[in-house]
């Protein structure tokens, strides 16, 4: 594969995603191109323009490298297989991240097993955020992938008054109810973590968040009749927060319980680590490997009460000086991280253009 130079021409799937922004190596090492305009709305990076036939055959002399990132959900599999073939007969590496062994946005993980396996096959270097993705990657293909750890999420510093006496208030945000979201499941064990802290005399307040346009209403509306039959929780609903609202409401948390029913890994658990609040990790994936403490994962058996407990002896209070402390120990660690995550990229990328496992 002859040289290429600097800086080297990215072709991104997405561009305009936070986490891709983040992990972008300087602008002297590469050039993220931005998404494909093609009459979508603003922000609307899916169906990848990259993964059309056409689009690609009109403008592979535009890039250099193909990383892909998310949305292989919202392109059929043969399309992939065609797209993918377009980017190697040009001479185009590819670079795959991945993030979803299990894909958060389908139940049925069929396709996408199936498309992670075209994905790895055609691509020449893989990256993974944690230690345990790597191993289950390395077992299932056969394949190294370099582990680079998750940015910084969190882009604001809310500003949260600190209430007096006030009960911890332990919180879920069910978001739109996308398919990996076990809405029900984290209501009742939160309902009943919260019923055992007040009858031991600590008692909290319990919160689920929910937007008010929600991909499945039947599951809504049995969660709020879930509420409203005395299940010992504060249901809030409204319009689909922006950054800043979602990163106070965070921000206004002592402990937040992760909602999945599966996945791999969690930018919300970072979002919330950021943040300062405690994650309770819903023990699917690999949430737990992403934080460096923080964090606790339930332990087979055990009794809801009993998890939240361990989470509150870790928590500090929303606007308190120790939960200010928390937060700038741990901006101050993503800054440190930021640096070696962008020579980690630029170091795949150069390999990716170096040699292929292809030629």
């Amino acid at each position: 594969m002859s040289a290429r130079p600097n800086p080297i021409r990215v072709a991104s799937v997405p561009a305009g995603h936070p986490y891709v922004r983040s992990v972008a190596p300087g602008p002297e090492v590469a050039r993220l191109l931005p998404d494909p305009e093609l009459g979508r709305p603003p922000g609307q990076w899916w169906p990848p323009a990259q993964f059309d036939p056409s689009w690609l055959r009109a403008n592979l002399d535009g890039f250099d490298l193909l990383h892909v990132h998310f949305g292989l959900e919202s392109v059929p599999t043969a399309q992939l297989v065609e797209a993918l073939a377009l980017v190697r007969a040009a001479g185009h590496p590819i670079v795959f991240t991945v993030h979803d062994l299990e894909n958060p946005q389908l139940t049925d993980q069929a396709v996408h097993r199936a498309q992670l396996d075209v994905m790895v096959a055609a691509a020449d270097e893989l990256i993974t955020l944690t230690p345990g993705a790597a191993a289950v990657i390395r077992e299932r293909w056969g394949r190294a992938a370099t582990v680079v750890p998750h940015p910084r999420i969190a882009e604001h510093d809310p500003l949260v008054d600190l209430v007096p006496d006030a009960r911890p208030r332990l919180g879920a945000h069910l978001r739109d109810l996308r398919p990996n979201i076990d809405a029900l499941a984290v209501a009742r064990s939160l309902a009943a973590g919260a019923r055992a802290l007040a009858a031991a005399g600590r008692p909290v307040d319990a919160v689920l968040r929910l937007d008010e346009r929600v991909r499945d209403a039947a599951t809504a509306a049995e969660l709020e009749r879930f509420v409203r039959d005395g299940g010992g929780l504060t249901l809030e609903r409204g319009p689909r927060q922006g950054d800043v609202e979602l990163e106070r409401w965070i921000a206004g948390l002592d402990v937040a319980v992760m909602p999945y029913s599966h996945g791999t890994h969690s930018g919300w658990a970072e979002l919330c680590w950021d943040l300062g609040a405690v994650v309770v990790d819903d023990g699917h994936g690999f949430i737990a490997e992403q934080l460096p403490d923080g964090v606790v994962v339930g332990a087979p058996g055990e009794a809801p009460a009993a998890l939240l407990a361990r989470a509150l002896a870790l928590a500090t209070p929303p606007g308190s000086p120790e939960r200010r402390a928390v937060v700038a120990r741990r901006k101050a660690r993503r800054h440190a991280e930021q640096i070696s995550i962008g020579e980690a990229h630029a170091a795949v990328y150069r390999r990716a253009l170096g040699s292929s496992v292809h030629n």
